[in-house]
């Protein structure tokens, strides 16, 4: 399995692989690098740890609220400087045609995986709740769904991930 601790350091050393050369001459500019903030930790985590990096060699940073799809187009058009994690399962399409479109590097890719599953809880399938399980599709049932509803979900099943934006229409 890949520890965290390999999976930051590979990232920090793509981007300052990718990024350093161009810094030097950015520290000259009146121009800071703009950083997108998105709306997962490991986002903005990483964003401040790239940010600091920069700092520290002297440019100026500044940091923007931004649309994990819309981020690439607001590269490629310069609004936004960089972005240090692409997703392909949910901002491939965007990252695809927004580089396709000119002005947006792809520089590289690295060994860290994401794993995009599904889980239930364990006693699920011990009383036999949901007959198919693992399967997904079991979860289409009613006879299953009713098991993962809740007061306000109208006796569907409740789902919990990230927002709608970054599966597309992989879940509907």
């Amino acid at each position: 399995m890949i520890s965290l601790k390999k999976i930051v350091g590979t990232m920090l050393v793509g981007t300052m692989l990718a990024f350093g050369a161009s810094s030097i001459n950015a520290a000259d500019s009146k121009r800071p690098i703009i950083i997108p903030v998105h709306n997962w930790s490991s986002q903005v985590v990483m964003a401040y740890v790239i940010g600091g990096i920069f700092e520290s060699i002297g440019d100026r940073v500044a940091y923007t609220p931004s649309d994990s799809q819309a981020v690439y187009e607001s590269i490629r058009l310069g609004d936004v400087t960089i972005s240090h994690e692409v997703w392909q399962s949910a901002f491939g399409k965007s990252f695809d045609a927004a580089r396709d479109k000119g002005g947006l590097l792809d520089w590289g890719d690295h060994e860290a995986r994401t794993l995009e599953d599904m889980g239930f809880p364990n006693w699920v399938m011990d009383k036999g709740l949901c007959p198919g399980l693992p399967n997904w599709e079991a979860l289409k049932s009613p006879a299953c769904a009713k098991n993962f509803a809740t007061p306000d979900s109208g006796g569907k099943g409740r789902w919990l991930e990230g927002p709608q934006s970054w599966h597309q229409d992989l879940m509907p």
